[in-house]
């Protein structure tokens, strides 16, 4: 039996949802699971309602790559057509929450759970919005999969148990009529093209591009932005339409989540957030 818990069933768009995942293993038999890689039973991800799911044990990786040239004058044009939006973004363990991007060992194990012994593990479900009107009336569904094994191999599967809750993302007036202003405020900011020209280089043929992402998180417009080639490090701009300004521009380590993200999990080693004034 596979259960999902959302603590709350409705949230303003563009914040973190939280779920509690419980798998009880209901056979007379143990059952076994993949927890090499990130050691994670559970697969989950954030739908439209009525989308069908698309699960992806290999949630974590790159992003695709965008190719823009790094013209701030046509970033406005640029976004309104690449600006698309990514793999349906996963759930995230509460150790890996905030991450841009989660890369996991490639390595097999096999854990088992015996009968009548349970799983239980918590998630946060980040509800980033592109710009435009939220599908279904910003109706969504967070699906979740635990896929199971009869064996240690890994070779016997058995039926993939799945699970489903609906959450309500709620409008933001604000979010509805103010993604221009943001981009316009974003390619006239003078540390943008401060950045650009540092992540540039000097030499080889081919000319540098950057991958790029727009959206609606915690009540203010992100662009994120990361050079084609290498994920050492991102650029996060953040726009406040309220204020009509870009309260913040830095730059972060390259799948990390910036310092200032609130409940994110920053692994150990990790590089300070360069903060551009």
């Amino acid at each position: 039996m596979l259960s999902v818990v959302v603590d709350a069933s409705e949230i303003p768009v563009g914040e973190r949802a939280w779920i509690t995942i419980t798998a009880r293993n209901d056979l007379d038999a143990p059952v076994w699971w993949q927890s090499g890689g990130c050691g994670e039973p559970f697969d989950g991800v954030l739908t439209p309602d009525g989308a069908a799911p698309d699960f992806r044990s290999d949630f974590g990786g790159a992003p695709p790559p965008r190719e823009w040239p790094g013209d701030p004058a046509g970033l406005t044009d640029w976004l309104a057509e690449h600006n698309v939006e990514e793999d349906q973004p996963p759930t995230q363990t509460d150790a890996a929450t905030g991450h841009r991007y989660i890369g996991c060992p490639a390595d097999s194990r096999a854990s088992e759970l015996a009968p009548g012994a349970s799983l239980v593990s918590r998630h946060s479900v980040e509800t980033r919005a592109l710009p435009g009107a939220l599908p279904a009336g910003g109706r969504y569904a967070v699906h979740v999969q635990f896929p199971v094994y009869a064996d240690a191999d890994l070779v016997d599967p058995l039926p993939t148990a799945r699970a489903t809750v609906p959450l309500r993302l709620l409008e933001s007036d604000q979010r509805a009529r103010s993604d221009g202003d943001a981009v316009s405020a974003f390619a006239g900011d003078p540390r943008l093209r401060g950045w650009l020209e540092l992540t540039r280089p000097t030499t080889g043929a081919s000319p540098q591009t950057w991958s790029t992402e727009l959206s609606w998180w915690r009540g203010e417009w992100e662009l994120w932005l990361t050079p084609r080639g290498t994920h050492a490090e991102s650029l996060r701009l953040r726009y406040d339409p309220q204020t009509a300004r870009v309260t913040d521009v830095r730059s972060v380590q390259g799948g990390r989540p910036a310092e200032d993200e609130p409940g994110a999990r920053r692994p150990s080693g990790s590089r300070p957030d360069v903060v551009y004034p």
